[in-house]
């Protein structure tokens, strides 16, 4: 593909709000580990703290960007494809 085509291809993509929901819940829970983690990493595990740390600001980058899609959805909900349930409960345990 050339760099025009892509340039002008339409950058948009849907993502499901109950798929958005999922991933929220599941960054959240890695959030917390994580800084259960951390916290109790002793002085020895130096590296190990820095490895988690990284993953700790993937993982909120990651947490606001789809945070930042869901309000996006939220604010305008004509973006949302007709027949998608939007009031889908999910009943897996989390």
């Amino acid at each position: 593909m050339a760099i025009v085509e892509r340039r002008n291809r339409n950058n948009s993509y849907h993502v499901e709000p109950e798929l958005l929901d999922q991933g929220i819940r599941q960054l959240q829970k890695e959030i917390q580990t994580l800084n259960i983690w951390i916290q109790h990493a002793d002085d020895s595990e130096e590296q190990q703290r820095r490895y988690y740390e990284d993953m700790l600001r993937s993982r909120n980058e990651m947490l606001r960007l789809l945070t930042e899609q869901k309000n996006r959805l939220q604010a305008d909900p004509s973006t949302i494809p007709p027949g998608t349930d939007t009031n889908h409960s999910d009943t897996r345990k989390s």
